[in-house]
């Protein structure tokens, strides 16, 4: 949103020095504003594409798939000797 701002003055700026009409400035900065707002929308954040790319590649790892059900089955039989005690 900074980023934004700060642009929307810069070319404040520029309009008062190449004498640019406003209105014509300002039609051209919504559709680069409804752009970057889309983009900000629909973009994923960093830790959700992360999540999107690393997790599969874990959840397909052999190592996983072949020793998970072991050790899903070793902490449940722990967690029933903790339970029972």
């Amino acid at each position: 949103m900074l980023l934004i701002i700060a642009v929307f003055v810069m070319v404040s700026c520029a309009i008062d020095e190449i004498k640019i009409p406003k209105k014509t400035v300002f039609l051209l900065l919504i559709p680069f504003g409804l752009l970057f707002a889309g983009l900000a929308v629909f973009l994923p954040s960093s830790n959700t594409f992360a999540a999107m790319v690393v997790i599969p590649r874990i959840t397909e790892s052999e190592a996983i798939q072949k020793d998970l059900p072991e050790l899903y089955k070793a902490a449940v039989e722990k967690l029933k000797e903790e339970l029972a005690q």
